[in-house]
C-alpha cells in the first residue's frame, strides 16, 4: 500500500523502469538513466572514459547533497544487485513514511532518499562509485547559474520549467537556458 504522495509514487515507478533497463542490459555497456525533464547540451561520450560501476550527480552547495535525475551504470552483476536493492528500499520507503522520513530530510525526494540510504550503507562496498558534478552532468536548480560549455545535461524543473513554458514563477535570469531548450 502506497502511503506517499503521487510524486513519490511516480518516482518509484520510474525507478522500476530504470531497474528493468539495467537488469536487461548486456554486460558492461554504459546505461545512462536520465529523467524525462532534461535535455542534452553536449556530447555524453566522455562519461564512459571514467572508471566506475555506478555514477550519481552531486550538488556543490545545496541543502540536498545529490540529485537522482541522472544515474550512470555499467551493467554487471554488482550493479544489477545494487539496482534491485535500490528498488526494494524505494518500495519499502514508499510504503512506510516513518522509514523514509529521516532519509528524505537529508536527501530530498523519494528516489534520492532511498539512494542516499544505500550510499551510506554496505550496499556499495563492492561497487566503484563516482560522484559526477551536477553542473556538468545534471545542471539543475543549484547549478543553473554556473551553466557553461562544459554542461552536458540540463534538468528542466521548477523555476526553469516555469520559464520554459511562460507560466507564473518564470525567472528572467533563466531565459537563456529556456531559449536553449526551445532551440
Amino acid at each position: 500500500v502506497c502511503r506517499a504522495s503521487r510524486t513519490a509514487a511516480d518516482n518509484s515507478w520510474k525507478l522500476e523502469h530504470w531497474t528493468r533497463a539495467v537488469l536487461e542490459a548486456p554486460d558492461e555497456p554504459g546505461v545512462l538513466l536520465v529523467d524525462a525533464d532534461t535535455f542534452v547540451n553536449a556530447p555524453l561520450d566522455p562519461l564512459w572514459s571514467i572508471d566506475f560501476d555506478l555514477g550519481y550527480t552531486v550538488r556543490e552547495a545545496s541543502r540536498f547533497p545529490l540529485n537522482g535525475g541522472v544515474i550512470a551504470v555499467r551493467a554487471n552483476d554488482r550493479t544489477r544487485r545494487f539496482m534491485e536493492r535500490w528498488l526494494a528500499r524505494d518500495r519499502a520507503m514508499l510504503a512506510d513514511l516513518a522509514l523514509r522520513e529521516p532519509w528524505r530530510r537529508v536527501y530530498g525526494g523519494q528516489n534520492q532518499a532511498s539512494l542516499g540510504s544505500l550510499l551510506e550503507g554496505p550496499e556499495v562496498a563492492d561497487l566503484r562509485v563516482v560522484k559526477l558534478p551536477c553542473r556538468e552532468w545534471n545542471c539543475e536548480d543549484e547549478s543553473w547559474s554556473r551553466f557553461d560549455s562544459t554542461t552536458r545535461i540540463v534538468h528542466v524543473k521548477s523555476a526553469l520549467r516555469a520559464t520554459v513554458f511562460h507560466v507564473d514563477g518564470a525567472t528572467p535570469t533563466l531565459r537563456p537556458l529556456a531559449d536553449l531548450w526551445r532551440d
